[in-house]
């Protein structure tokens, strides 16, 4: 299986690329692309390093001494699937994108193959995933229920009486303050008691002894 992307120039124009491989390796992001070109009967493919957000050319010597060292190992299949690495459909790169690199065509074809079987992983994995979702969703239903419309309240037409006006209480003038009358009643003084005759203590009597005959038993 082939995978493409699309790179894009500063400015702003795309054009499609076959991916040979991608991966990283020691905090280097490389992608190898199959240029379509043919160069002395051998497949041109371009290598491009990325940097400061965008793929570019490898021109530095040492680091493109350690980039060939990390394709000889592809070829001699020593690098594991885990650095491989997905291409977006879409790549930033600079004006000058890669550094050129002639492949034979035993190397072209080892190069693929090993990136393919990766990408084929990758698929299977994702295959395998959705599957056991699936499986989940099966097992565990998720019953939708639709919203209850929400009823509007009903009002039955009464007719609204007005309670009758309350007359308003009359304003009571205090009454007033009546002076306190007296009787116009004549003193009557009550007739004076006679004073009590003053009566003379009776002159003492002597006493009497009856002249009562004496009989001898």
């Amino acid at each position: 299986m082939a995978s493409t992307t699309n790179v894009v120039y500063p400015d702003g124009t795309k054009k499609e690329y076959k991916i040979l491989t991608s991966f990283e390796k020691n905090n280097n992001k490389i992608i190898v692309f199959d240029t379509g070109e043919i160069q002395n009967g051998l497949t041109l493919s371009g290598v491009s390093y990325f940097a400061d957000g965008m793929y570019q050319n490898i021109i530095n010597e040492d680091k493109w001494t350690e980039i060939r060292g990390y394709l000889i190992d592809i070829l001699n299949n020593r690098i594991q699937n885990e650095d491989y690495r997905v291409v977006p459909d879409e790549v930033l790169v600079t004006a000058d994108p890669y550094r050129p690199l002639s492949l034979r065509d035993g190397n072209l074809e080892t190069i693929k193959k090993q990136y393919e079987d990766f990408l084929l992983a990758v698929q299977a994995d994702a295959k395998k995933a959705e599957e056991n979702v699936a499986i989940t969703e099966v097992n565990n239903p998720v019953v939708e229920t639709s919203p209850v419309p929400e009823q509007p309240v009903v009002t039955p037409d009464v007719p609204v009486q007005e309670a009758p006006a309350m007359p308003e209480a009359p304003v009571i003038a205090p009454m007033p303050e009546q002076p306190a009358v007296t009787p116009d009643v004549p003193v009557q003084e009550a007739p004076a008691m006679p004073e009590a005759p003053v009566i003379a203590p009776m002159p003492e009597q002597p006493a009497v002894t009856p002249d009562v005959p004496v009989q001898e038993a």
